[in-house]
């Protein structure tokens, strides 16, 4: 004979799924390493979002300051701060990607078709990629910002009819 069951399921399933529907699967100590690697990722990815947002408020200070009739010593120093900030932070995650990459090759080595291997390997490369954006587009940032202010003198300097002092002595030092 065949007992009903379907009861016993439900009962076992609303007591065992928790009210915010998030599952969390428990790994064995033999996994340990990867753990400590996704952790590695995860800090690594958190820092190149906050490289990203810092790059963007750099943006902003950027235009203000561009917009603004006088510049602002505590708008600049704002400024300084935001740029020192990315440069501490791509340090950091530059050194943390260039030790995960040693790690990487050492295990290379070893055990090169291993799936744990392959995911540091993949995890790495998109790291690195990512990192490549983000200062590439705080690069672009930074040159388009010295531009619009090269193309800001120009414009005062033809206003105030030092034109032909600029043409002669500061055209070529500034460009």
């Amino acid at each position: 004979m065949v007992n009903d069951r379907l009861g016993e399921l439900k009962a076992a399933l609303n007591d065992s799924y928790e009210a915010n529907n998030e599952i969390s699967i428990t790994m064995d100590g033999a996994d340990c390493h990867m753990s400590d690697f996704f952790n590695e990722v995860e800090d690594i990815s958190q820092s190149l979002n906050k490289i990203g947002a810092t790059v963007e408020e750099v943006k902003k200070k950027h235009s203000f300051i561009l917009s603004a009739p006088s510049t602002d010593e505590k708008i600049k120093e704002e400024l300084e701060d935001l740029m020192a900030e990315i440069k501490r932070l791509s340090n950091k995650v530059r050194q943390k990607l260039k030790l995960m990459g040693q790690n990487i090759e050492q295990q290379e080595h070893i055990n090169n078709t291993s799936a744990d291997f392959r995911i540091k390997k993949t995890q790495h490369l998109a790291l690195s990629r990512r990192f490549v954006d983000v200062m590439s587009v705080y690069n672009n940032i930074q040159v388009e910002y010295r531009q619009r202010c090269k193309d800001r003198i120009k414009r005062q300097l033809e206003i105030s009819k030092h034109f032909t002092l600029f043409q002669n002595k500061l055209l070529p030092i500034i460009f």
